[in-house]
């Protein structure tokens, strides 16, 4: 009967021994699920951060092409006008009045006293791949919708387009790109350049 009675305190100790073994276990066992499942959801946070990101990116990227677009049009016409006024301009003056032109033509197509929003509602029309954002679907890209409106300055031999705001929402995501975008005004040459007047003489 003694040697009974050790027995069942050995099966009583090792009972308990494998129950804190099974619960140190699965605590171990939750803890890593608990990172993995928190790793998971840390990476499709970033990949969602990401393609936010690039979205926004991209409707930035549209709105250089257009301003690129626009800014050719403008250097072609200050170009024409110095053609056509070229004997009455000395050949010392007729690169700063280019610049002169085309700083004035640039101001003509960015500002508008009348109308402080000119500059974001030109912006947004560049904007034609990246979906436009909508109460509806909440997805999309917006332009300066947080009250601070973009506005150029003019120097002499750049402009700049302050305080742009990209933003792209997506999923509850939102992602914003805030820049200033500088114009330089390229140099260009007129010495071998035959105003419009000689060229029908």
């Amino acid at each position: 009967r003694g040697s009974r009675i050790v027995n069942n305190k050995n099966k009583g100790s090792a009972l308990i021994l494998i129950l804190i073994t099974m619960f140190l276990i699965t605590t171990l066992g939750l803890a890593i699920l608990s990172v993995s499942m928190m790793n998971i959801e840390m990476k499709s946070v970033d990949n969602k951060a990401k393609k936010n990101f690039y979205s926004a990116e991209t409707a930035l990227d549209e709105i250089e092409a257009g301003l690129e677009e626009l800014i050719t049009t403008q250097i072609k016409e200050a170009y024409t006008e110095v053609l056509e006024k070229y004997s009455t301009i000395h050949p010392t003056q007729r690169v700063d009045k280019f610049k002169e032109y085309l700083r004035d033509n640039l101001w003509g197509e960015l500002t508008d006293v009348s109308d402080p929003e000119k500059v974001k509602n030109l912006l947004i029309t560049y904007v034609k791949q990246t979906p436009k954002y909508t109460v509806s679907n909440k997805v999309g890209v917006s332009i300066n919708e947080a009250g601070v409106l973009p506005y150029a300055l003019f120097y002499s031999t750049y402009a700049v387009i302050h305080d742009v705001y990209v933003v792209y929402q997506e999923q509850g995501y939102e992602t914003v790109i805030q820049t200033d975008i500088k114009i330089e005004y390229p140099e260009v040459l007129f010495d071998n350049a035959v105003s419009s007047g000689d060229k029908y003489a």
